[in-house]
């Protein structure tokens, strides 16, 4: 097996900005950004 290089370690931050990313914009309106910004710095994962 190959080692893959030059890939960024999967982080809690940018998961949840992916999940924020195919919500979209009403979606995380809707939920409410102070909530989805607690969850994003205070992750439970």
């Amino acid at each position: 097996m190959h080692e893959i290089k030059n890939v960024e370690p999967v982080t809690a931050k940018s998961v949840a900005l992916n999940i924020l990313q195919q919500l979209g914009e009403r979606d995380i309106k809707k939920a409410g950004l102070n909530r989805l910004c607690y969850l994003i710095n205070h992750p439970r994962w």
